[in-house]
Order: structure tokens, then sequence, then C-alpha cells
């Protein structure tokens, strides 16, 4: 787990590294740090994209949700459309006698 005294030291290699003046046991050091906050960021990306996969999967779940009552509700309206042109229909139909 990176902590302060883990940022100090990487950040007094990096000093190191830039002014040219490590150490073969620094360069390893530094490349041991490199290699940590790659896997630490590694793993902060892969839960990211888990929570992501899952929201996806749940927006989906969702949308399917939706658009299979949206399909009941157009039945419905159409229902309701043929009954409404039958009374009027029927309507039509008792005004005349």
């Amino acid at each position: 787990m990176w902590n302060e005294e883990k940022q100090h030291r990487f950040d007094e290699l990096r000093l190191k590294e830039a002014e040219g003046v490590l150490n073969d046991a620094e360069v390893q050091e530094l490349q041991a740090f490199f290699a940590e906050l790659e896997a630490e960021e590694a793993d902060a990306l892969k839960k990211g994209m888990q929570r992501l996969d899952a929201r996806l999967d749940f927006l989906r779940s969702e949308k399917e949700s939706v658009e299979a009552k949206n399909e009941r509700l157009a039945a419905i309206v159409a229902e309701q459309e043929r009954l409404l042109a039958d009374a009027r229909e029927y309507l039509t139909r008792v005004r005349c006698i």
C-alpha cells in the first residue's frame, strides 16, 4: 500500500534520477516503486471497470424491462383505439335508426 513514507522516498529517487546520480540499488528500488504504482493503478482500474460492467448490466436489464412495458402499453393503446372505433361505429349506426 502506498503511503507518505514511500511517496517521500519515491520523490527522492525521482530527483536523483533527474540529476543522473542513481546507483544500481536505487535504480532497482525506483523500478520497484514504479511496478508497485502500476499494480495499484491496474487494480484500481480493474475495480472501476467491474463497477462499470455491473452498472451496464443493470442498465441493460432496466432497458429490457422498459421496452417490455412499452410493448404492453402499445398493445393496450391499440386495443383502446380499436374499442373506440367500434364504439363510434356503433354510435353512428344507433343514430341512423
